[in-house]
């Protein structure tokens, strides 16, 4: 078994950069987790052409958008439009993607991607880490902008300051560490959620 799961998000990485940095860390499969796997700006890292250059340089591709993406074709995901996670994740079709990646840390070491950089602003630490976590709770290190990781632990700490939630609490008074991390992964769940205008109009009819 793997002894972490990593996270990547490619926006600031060149095709070659993001295959060093991947190599440096010794991943072996990366777990593709947008919902619309194509970009825009960067058709690099389209699906077909990202699964090509992986395959070249030894790297398995896993598309897990389906079950794992931030914009569900499953209508009872939503709630007043937006995307809600809490509901996502109890999902079947996302379950299968949990238990599709606890089964591939048991043979890769694996790097969920995503276009966000900044893993806090990112569906893959607020959705996929957090769940994955629960049943899987093996350390995670998110490869940042510069290359460099960050254990999960200092990102969820960055999350609760940028939440001013990080002030400890005195014993038996307010909330626990591990209720206010709770509240914060709620409140940026709710901050980064997909809104689908379809979703919207429907309820309204």
């Amino acid at each position: 078994m793997s002894d972490a799961i990593y996270t990547i998000g490619y926006s600031s990485y060149s095709l070659q950069d993001f295959l060093s940095v991947l190599k440096r860390y010794e991943i072996t499969a990366v777990a593709d987790v947008r919902s619309s796997p194509y970009s825009r700006y960067k058709p690099e890292f389209n699906r077909e052409e990202l699964a090509r250059q992986l395959k070249q340089n030894g790297i398995f591709y896993v598309f897990l958008g389906e079950e794992c993406g931030a914009r569900p074709a499953d209508s009872k995901c939503y709630l007043d439009g937006f995307v809600n996670f809490d509901l996502l994740a109890k999902q079947p079709l996302f379950q299968h993607g949990i238990t599709r990646l606890k089964r591939g840390v048991q043979k890769c070491k694996i790097a969920l991607m995503c276009a966000e950089q900044d893993p806090t602003h990112c569906h893959r630490l607020i959705l996929v880490v957090h769940q994955f976590n629960k049943v899987c709770p093996i350390p995670v290190y998110h490869i940042m902008a510069n290359g460099e990781i960050e254990a999960n632990d200092k990102t969820t700490l960055r999350l609760l300051k940028m939440l001013h939630l990080d002030m400890e609490e005195l014993p038996g008074c307010g909330k626990t560490l591990e209720e206010r991390i709770e509240e914060a992964y709620s409140i940026q769940a709710q901050i980064i959620a997909y809104k689908n205008e379809d979703s919207t109009e429907h309820q309204h009819e």
